[in-house]
């Protein structure tokens, strides 16, 4: 039997293996630079929410709890264990990193699993450099490690359960999807394309299947907690995330949110056709040809394996396209970066489509023209990467700096007032309370029952207009300010004495 040094040896000797080791060392290069550089840099709104939350958990600081239990909370938990082993904020980001580095290494094993080991590796090397994941890893969201656990999760279903390796890989799935979906709720549409699949695959007998029931088992015993936070602060339950975030089934009585509808799918397809540059975008458009086998023979869907994998990758790819564009006030990229494994897989293949054709009259120019797309893509996708990072590095610098200000002028039981209410609450780690509900003559009593110590007012976030002259009109002191211009002339945040 061959030894563990020996087994090393054998397998760093398989070209695709050097590859990948090679595109995996570029993206932790890029991703430990980030790192660097990104640090110490400002909590934004959302950042500050998971930050905050997990600092109040992880932590001896005696502040109110600003959980919004609309959202799932394993990821502020998850943080919170950094904070308790005194890792803190450093550690998160450390572990955002990792998470970044998780999503390249899980595009290679689904583009091979789903294609070949040539298209893993195209994959991988578009997640290592694509401009969306680059900005992620250098803020502590919930996309990339959720990315990375539902992917996770799909690369198990797919070998467990389609390609019949082993039932433990079913149960294991189910560990990771789960998790996936306690960090960001949303992704529970990624359970559309396997039940899809699994119904094809079966007809209605896989509710005869004792392996899914320990599969959705595991899924819901996980998701157990977070649903009855939600119910206990949702009478309504998980039914009131669809109607707040959608508008279906709120009531007339209820404010409806401004939807895109269809223009929106088209918004996000545009969104990704910038993420991956012209270059990219066009082979991934040629290797859509997969998808001609199953239109052709969709009277196959459920006798065919190849035609419902080819179903599965297709739903993998436009549910949520479909569902954020249509169901989403406005585009955000990141909605969408679960789906970037496939996308990128599916671009593996319209590359090797070319390459195979070019082969066949030179390989050498074959290789130089992989090369050549490759770094067309990759500079300009670097590059907007670079370029967003530096310019939103310092984007609420005011807000850190006065947060940490008011840390210092207060005592433990004082009071803010703040729309940036989880980054102040993070940083001075004293009790902040928003007043955008409010007109002038509530907060006046808001002021009085909650004895409040200061008053922000800024450019970040939304404040009511009436918030901007109230310390003029009140005749209140500037305790502090920062400006946006030397001369001091443009006031970006202004924080007024309540005493």
């Amino acid at each position: 039997m061959a030894s563990r040094k020996e087994k090393i040896l054998n397998w760093l000797k398989g070209k695709h293996n050097i590859l990948l080791i090679l595109i995996l060392f570029l993206a932790f290069f890029i991703r430990i630079n980030i790192y660097s550089y990104t640090t110490n840099q400002p909590l934004w709104w959302d950042e500050a929410d998971y930050t905050y939350t997990a600092k109040v958990w992880g932590s001896d600081i005696d502040t109110r709890d600003l959980w919004y239990y609309r959202r799932a909370f394993f990821w502020p938990l998850t943080i919170a264990a950094m904070f308790k082993f005194g890792l803190g904020e450093t550690g998160a980001r450390f572990l955002t990193l990792l998470f970044s580095m998780g999503t390249v290494w899980i595009t290679y094993l689904i583009g091979k699993t789903l294609f070949n080991k040539n298209a893993g590796l195209l994959a991988a090397f578009g997640m290592a450099v694509a401009r969306l994941p680059l900005f992620l890893s250098g803020r502590l969201l919930t996309e990339l490690p959720a990315t990375f656990l539902v992917v996770a999760g799909y690369y198990l279903f797919i070998r467990g359960y389609m390609k019949k390796e082993g039932n433990h890989l079913i149960y294991l799935s189910a560990f990771f999807l789960a998790f996936g979906i306690m960090i960001r709720f949303a992704t529970s549409l990624a359970m559309i394309p396997l039940l899809v699949y699994v119904i094809l695959n079966e007809k209605f007998s896989f509710l005869k299947n004792k392996h899914l029931w320990i599969f959705a088992f595991i899924i819901l015993f996980i998701l157990s907690p977070f649903l009855v936070a939600y119910k206990t602060n949702f009478p309504s339950g998980t039914g009131d995330f669809f109607s707040h975030y959608t508008n279906i089934g709120r009531g007339e009585d209820q404010p409806k949110a401004n939807l895109m509808g269809v223009p929106g799918i088209w918004g996000f397809i545009k969104d990704i056709r910038f993420n991956m540059t012209w270059w990219w975008f066009a082979f991934f458009i040629i290797g859509c040809a997969i998808f001609i086998d199953m239109f052709v023979g969709i009277d196959m869907i459920t006798k065919k394996d190849s035609v419902r994998m080819s179903m599965f990758i297709l739903l993998w790819i436009l549910v949520p396209l479909i569902f954020h564009g249509m169901l989403s006030e406005y585009v955000d990229e990141r909605y969408l970066l679960w789906s970037y494994p496939a996308l990128f897989a599916i671009f593996g293949m319209g590359m090797m489509k070319i390459y195979d054709l070019i082969k066949r009259y030179n390989l050498y120019i074959a290789i130089a023209f992989i090369a050549a797309i490759l770094i067309l893509g990759a500079i300009p996708q670097m590059k907007a990467g670079n370029a967003v990072l530096k310019e939103k590095r310092f984007s609420y610098q005011a807000v850190m700096e006065s947060g940490l200000w008011l840390k210092e002028v207060t005592n433990p039981g004082d009071v803010i007032m703040s729309q940036s209410r989880p980054q102040h609450g993070y940083y001075a780690e004293r009790d902040v309370y928003s007043y955008d509900e409010y007109n002038e003559t509530q907060f006046d009593e808001i002021i009085k029952q909650y004895n409040a110590s200061y008053f922000v007012v800024s450019r970040f976030e939304f404040h009511p207009q009436w918030a901007y002259s109230y310390g003029v009109n009140k005749n209140l002191s500037v305790a502090n300010a920062w400006f946006q211009d030397e001369a001091r002339t443009q006031p970006l945040l202004v924080i007024y004495n309540l005493n």
